[in-house]
């Protein structure tokens, strides 16, 4: 027990700084990791790829919420019709089950 009171809170001083400039670094990389800007820059092919999945995964959640898409056409005689595009059937055409 040599040391004295000075040396230890210097010591303290000393091990307080280097976490402070430990801390102060991995914020920063932390900022960098979740920065989209900089992530692009250094892999725009991944990024360009996880954007163009991305917006696969958006419309086909958006397409099957919205169900099924009703497409409009005329008949020569001049009645209006309506199909449902997923089956291409006119509603009259479906069987009962």
């Amino acid at each position: 027990m040599g040391e004295t009171t000075n040396q230890i809170e210097w010591e303290i001083a000393q091990k307080r700084n280097d976490l402070s400039d430990n801390l102060l670094e991995l914020k920063q990389k932390a900022k960098a990791a979740v920065d989209w800007r900089s992530q692009v820059e250094k892999h725009p092919g991944t990024m360009l790829a996880v954007a163009f999945g991305g917006g696969i995964v958006l419309s086909a959640l958006f397409s099957a919420l919205r169900g099924p898409a009703k497409v409009h056409a005329e008949r020569p005689s001049g009645n209006a019709v309506e199909y449902d595009s997923r089956s291409l059937r006119l509603p009259s055409d479906r069987r009962a089950s």
